[in-house]
């Protein structure tokens, strides 16, 4: 068998102590943390636990550790089959609910995507991710759910079977003699009785915890709403929060079609890249990967980003004086971009203006409430923040500074309202969620005793009296960069090969390439069927002739494949690190693919 890719001694250590949890050497938490958190950022950062975990114990160790996994979400599915991937044979995952990857089931009006919030930074908009096991492309958070439950049906359905426990809420974490083979004891709460297994390691992905808004009564993130103005304001609306989910819900508020939109800030960024973003090669021998290319705006973007992001969570947490001066640049800037566009980029203004809400009278206007003396929080994703600035700029929002016990108090009276009442105005609140970043908890009579608590799903976890809780900016950061939502990739860790093909076939490059693009083939064919009208989706490997390349077959002229790529914000024109290309239905039935 062949070695392990090695992850250099530094990064490993990084990855594990960010993400243990400080008292309890072999338990771990995904637990969403750092700046941003997505579908795509937590699943990385469960392979990289996973890589990290095989490199510092060894293949050896990993194949008989016992290893429990609490949560069944995208996260904790994640880590399960790719440390199973790396060798491990004796690992459990327990789900609370009775069925897995729920979040985000129903929520046809958000938009689940890998790189939206790391545009402009990584001059990449693709809609595919590349991770090691359960891939995915970027479309409605239902239909990535959907995609996420048929690649485990399909790929990993033994697995499941034989390694998933639903109906299982963890209640406690244990950590006995370290003399002892299985040291940490978990106890499930199972039909009503308590049920305790032990283990050797344990890794916690329980995800978030209640979003703050619900506490007054209101939806979360994913739940849609009862119903949203169409077409033109008929309700003043107001949200509360500047976060990403303010700044999204926002955009809602103002859209035509608040259900579609997500697909504005994807068709903003689409009309803000280069011309090849939006357009896909016709099939010959010269196709070659496309590298990233910037465009003036693009620059203009990255380089204020740059900038600021090494100190972007720490100043939203400093000082009120500081925080406000932070703010008010980024308002300054955005506004900027928005005075360059309205010159430069007429036909992204009129999308805009076209799927835009008519600017309202000023009693129906959507306000957006902060805390901050400006909507611009640094920490916000670019295009949130640039969508932002166009509201503004075109006076289609009002932006309202309160204290959050103004907040407090507007959010209680909302609350005691009757049904009539509230459905005269659109009221959202999106303070956001619980981190689940565990809290110390004394325990009572014990000076020696103390427990983490996950607030989010109250598992307790007994640790050290001495143990820090609080998460510094430092690993706030490092967070950010293993997770990949900052700009540069610090970690390099792709899917191609993976290591236990590469084993099986002893290290042969292009046989490992066709089995990994074979098992992946699904997820083009479904996204070329559903968007290209595709018929066949065809992988070419690497020959003396040509390189490697995938080959869509479709009838779509190219600026009809151009119209169906400008919605989803265009795409690299790479699936794997292969290149896609385009044929015609005939050239597949002569066989005359280049």
């Amino acid at each position: 068998m062949v070695d392990s890719i090695e992850i250099a001694p530094e990064l490993v250590e990084l990855i594990l102590r960010t993400s243990r949890v400080k008292g309890c050497s072999e338990v771990y938490s995904l637990a969403p943390r750092g700046h941003r958190v997505a579908f795509y950022f937590q699943q990385r950062r469960a392979t990289l636990l996973a890589a990290a975990i095989t490199n510092r114990i060894g293949r050896d160790a990993l194949k008989t550790r016992k290893i429990c996994i609490i949560g069944g979400g995208a996260s904790g599915l994640t880590f399960l089959l790719a440390i199973s991937n790396e060798g491990a044979e004796n690992v459990s995952l327990y789900e609370a609910g009775k069925s897995l990857i729920t979040r985000g089931a129903r929520a046809k009006h958000r938009l689940v995507h890998p790189n939206y919030n790391r545009w402009p930074l990584l001059g990449s908009m693709d809609v595919f991710t590349s991770l090691p096991v359960l891939n995915w492309y970027a479309e409605s958070a239902d239909h990535v759910v959907k995609q996420l439950q048929e690649r485990i049906a399909t790929d990993y359905d033994d697995l499941i079977s034989n390694s998933v426990k639903t109906k299982h809420k963890a209640k406690r974490i244990t950590q006995g003699d370290t003399s002892l083979a299985h040291r940490l004891s978990v106890t499930f709460e199972v039909d009503g009785s308590e049920v305790r297994e032990n283990f050797q390691l344990v890794v916690i992905a329980a995800g978030f915890g209640d979003e703050s808004g619900t506490a007054w009564g209101f939806h979360d993130y994913w739940t849609k709403e009862e119903d949203f103005d169409e077409d033109t304001h008929s309700r003043p609306s107001i949200v509360y929060g500047v976060g990403d989910g303010a700044l999204i819900d926002i955009v809602r508020c103002c859209a035509k079609k608040p259900d579609d939109a997500w697909r504005i800030p994807l068709g903003t960024i689409a009309r803000l890249r280069p011309q090849h973003a939006t357009t896909l090669f016709r099939d010959n021998r010269e196709v070659k990967v496309r590298p990233p290319i910037f465009e003036p705006m693009e620059k203009k973007i990255q380089a204020h980003e740059e900038s600021i992001r090494s100190v972007a969570w720490a100043m939203s947490r400093s000082s009120e004086k500081t925080s406000n001066s932070y703010a008010e640049d980024e308002e300054s800037f955005y506004l900027s971009c928005i005075s360059d566009l309205q010159k430069d980029k007429r036909t992204l203004i009129r999308f805009l203006d076209g799927n835009f809400k008519p600017i309202a009278p000023d009693h129906l206007k959507p306000v957006l409430v902060g805390t901050i003396q400006s909507a611009f929080e640094p920490t916000s994703a670019p295009i949130n923040k640039l969508l932002l600035a166009y509201l503004i700029a075109t006076k289609r929002i009002i932006y309202s500074h309160r204290d959050r016990a103004q907040q407090s108090s507007e959010l209680d009276l909302w609350k005691s309202e009757d049904a009539t009442v509230k459905q005269r105005k659109i009221t959202i609140c999106r303070f956001g969620a619980a981190k689940n970043f565990p809290a110390k908890k004394p325990v009572k009579g014990r000076k020696t005793k103390s427990k983490a608590v996950f607030p989010a799903k109250g598992i307790e976890v007994a640790i050290g009296p001495k143990s820090i809780f609080t998460e510094t900016d430092t690993e706030a950061h490092l967070i950010d960069a293993l997770s990949g939502v900052t700009g540069g990739e610090y970690v390099l860790f792709d899917a191609m090969p993976h290591r236990l093909t590469l084993a099986r076939y002893g290290e042969d490059k292009d046989e490992v390439t066709r089995d990994t693009m074979e098992k992946n083939k699904p997820i083009l064919m479904s996204f070329a069927r559903d968007n290209l009208d595709a018929e066949t989706v065809t992988f070419h490997p690497r020959s003396d002739k040509q390189s490697a390349k995938w080959v869509i077959f479709t009838a779509l002229t190219d600026e009809e494949v151009r119209q169906r790529l400008m919605p989803l914000g265009g795409l690299d024109g790479n699936f794997f690190g292969a290149p896609i290309v385009l044929n015609s239905p005939a050239s597949r039935d002569k066989g005359t693919s280049f």
